[in-house]
């Protein structure tokens, strides 16, 4: 624990505090990728990581709204997206394993 003294016009304050650490955690992202992007009727989504071919993924608007949710059951799967208004939007996946990974997806 370490302390120091603090003074403030007229006050004397003692300040103790603990230091914290934690170990270096990596965390393990799904890398992917979309196209055509920009797109405007289905994208296809390519897993880059060979291990991993289940999950689920999540369509989301640029304010974090959840538009659509599912599961893909292979290392590359289609969406349709042609009910989608033009703008910027996201797509999230995430493995059984804990990890996600995130892109931009950009409609026409």
């Amino acid at each position: 624990m370490l302390e120091f003294t603090l003074i403030t016009n007229t006050t004397i304050h003692t300040v103790n505090y603990n230091t914290v650490s934690t170990q270096n955690l990596e965390a393990k992202g799904i890398g992917f990728s979309v196209s055509p992007n920009p797109a405007d009727d289905l994208i296809q989504v390519s897993i880059n990581d060979l291990n991993i071919s289940s999950g689920q993924f999540e369509l989301l608007t640029i304010n974090g709204q959840n538009l659509r949710q599912g599961n893909f059951t292979a290392a590359q799967f289609e969406l349709s997206v042609k009910s989608l208004s033009p703008g910027i939007y996201i797509l999230q996946l995430n493995d059984n394993q804990g990890n996600t990974g995130v892109q931009k997806i950009v409609i026409q």
